[in-house]
């Protein structure tokens, strides 16, 4: 293999896998938004999608983080170094890929779709490719001046956009925070009712059975009424999102349950 082609595959594996920092950073940060995002935020709910009790996403940042920091280093150490830089390296691209594959089955088999989640599967994929097209025992690799300048440009450029995405996220989730004053009455007849039905303070909950961000608030007002068992009531509305597949189900067993006192 010519040093040109030798070049790009091993800057592509860095490039990459730098993206793919990026991208599970986005996976991370998508999980604190609402349920409408899609399935990410389901996912994190799912034991299949943890390793060792480490939810797949912070694997899969450490993963990314560890790739490309092994090959910015290996512009700087000597052969021998090198040799077991690219041992771990590339074992990690091949386990990479094959866990990614395993993911990939479950969502197929659940039928639940995370973009995000797709994306990193694709950048594990195009990683294993980009390994076999510069062959595994291959562990030359390029010390130009100009190289190194051009591996360091790219680590600024993602830690630039992880960190205006940051921001980004951090804008929007404190816009979320300020409350509009409500100024039309919501109708409580037929709905569940919890704690003192004549108390002057109303919890109105919308819920979908299958968003974890539901289940953190169900905790909530649950503390909420045994603090306030007379002062406060809860008034549950169900809100089955379209692609919790069974989320309506499950709302139709609950006020099934609740006519019979078992909600």
């Amino acid at each position: 293999m010519n040093k040109n082609n030798n070049f790009i595959y091993h800057y592509a594996i860095f490039l990459f896998s730098l993206i793919g920092v990026f991208l599970t950073f986005e996976i991370i940060s998508s999980l604190n938004t609402d349920c409408s995002s899609g399935g990410c935020s389901n996912l994190s709910s799912n034991r299949d999608y943890y390793f060792f009790g480490i939810p797949n996403y912070y694997l899969g940042m450490i993963h990314y983080t560890i790739l490309s920091t092994l090959s910015y280093i290996s512009l700087f150490t000597d052969k021998k170094v090198n040799d077991w830089i690219f041992i771990i390296r590339n074992t990690m691209i091949v386990f990479g890929f094959l866990y990614s594959i395993y993911l990939l089955s479950i969502m197929f088999n659940e039928q639940n779709f995370c973009q995000l989640c797709i994306y990193s599967a694709t950048i594990s994929s195009l990683l294993f490719l980009f390994l076999l097209a510069s062959g595994i025992k291959n562990k030359a690799v390029e010390t130009r001046k100009s190289i190194k300048y051009l591996y360091f440009f790219s680590i600024i450029v993602i830690v630039c956009l992880i960190l205006f995405n940051f921001s980004k996220s951090t804008n929007d989730n404190n816009n979320d925070i300020l409350l509009e004053e409500i100024s039309e009455d919501i109708e409580v007849l037929e709905s569940v009712v919890f704690g003192n039905p004549n108390a002057k303070i109303t919890i109105t909950e919308f819920t979908d059975f299958q968003c974890p961000h539901c289940a953190e608030a169900a905790i909530l007002v649950n503390e909420i009424l045994k603090k306030y068992p007379k002062d406060v009531k809860v008034v549950i509305k169900n809100s089955p999102l379209s692609f919790h597949k069974q989320a309506y189900k499950a709302a139709q067993y609950a006020l099934a349950a609740n006519e019979q006192g078992k909600y």
